[in-house]
């Protein structure tokens, strides 16, 4: 098979979304980013949504190239149509086997050296009707926990969640997970310079009839600039002693 000398693979992600938070709580589960694309270091975009709904018990947020959470999405959303297609009442595919798909699909595409440069946080409700969190990143690997933070949240969110009520989402209520996650981002717009201080909000939850519901928000972090150290401290090089 002769190969097209004119085929070119991403060797480098060029616009690129921060951190993806995850988070089960009593009712359901949250997915935050913040609303920023940057492109070579610079902000392009920022008014960018990096949450799908892909079916009525899944969502999926994504950080790093935006194209390729475009592609994973579309392809999601073609297996969530066929699934629906199938006797258009039931749906057989839930954030479980998105998951799967996925991990498949990142490792096929890995293997043949063209990535998807991204981590994706899957999160919805199960076949047996529970809140679900999982992730995959470009290699296909899955994860699952209680909450989940992908980039440069690898760094900071560790401290904030470990040592939170995030470990116990069963008496975790939607206002303390949406508090964690905005200290969380918090820590992220004064410390990474790819991160934005507006963050959107994917939530699926359930009511009182046991029906799932979907619900987007978004809020600006209450921050501050003010500090002593900020107006004080100088780019001096570090030397350190020998």
């Amino acid at each position: 098979m002769k190969v097209n000398e004119h085929t070119k693979y991403t060797t480098q992600p060029t616009a690129i979304g921060s951190s993806v938070i995850g988070i089960k709580y009593n009712k359901g589960i949250i997915i935050a980013t913040d609303n920023r694309i940057n492109s070579y270091g610079y902000k392009k975009y920022t008014d960018i949504s990096r949450i799908a709904k892909i079916n009525k018990n899944t969502i999926i947020g994504s950080g790093g190239e935006y194209s390729d959470f475009q592609e994973i999405s579309r392809l999601m959303l073609e297996k969530a149509d066929e699934d629906e297609l199938y006797n258009g009442v039931d749906n057989f595919l839930g954030p479980k086997e998105f998951t799967n798909y996925l991990s498949f699909i990142s490792y096929e595409k890995r293997n043949k050296m063209n990535p998807y440069w991204n981590t994706t946080v899957i999160g919805g409700f199960d076949s047996e009707g529970k809140p679900f969190l999982n992730s995959v990143d470009q290699f296909g690997t899955k994860y699952s926990n209680n909450y989940l933070y992908t980039g440069f949240a690898t760094y900071f969110a560790g401290p904030i969640l470990d040592n939170s009520r995030a470990k116990d989402s069963d008496n975790l209520s939607r206002e303390n997970a949406i508090a964690l996650i905005n200290e969380v981002f918090k820590v992220l717009f004064y410390r990474d310079a790819n991160a934005g201080n507006h963050i959107n909000y994917g939530i699926l939850e359930k009511d009182e009839s046991n029906q799932i519901n979907f619900i987007t928000a978004s809020e600006k972090l209450n921050t501050n600039w003010e500090h002593e150290l900020f107006k004080t401290s100088q780019n001096q090089r570090y030397h350190p002693i020998a």
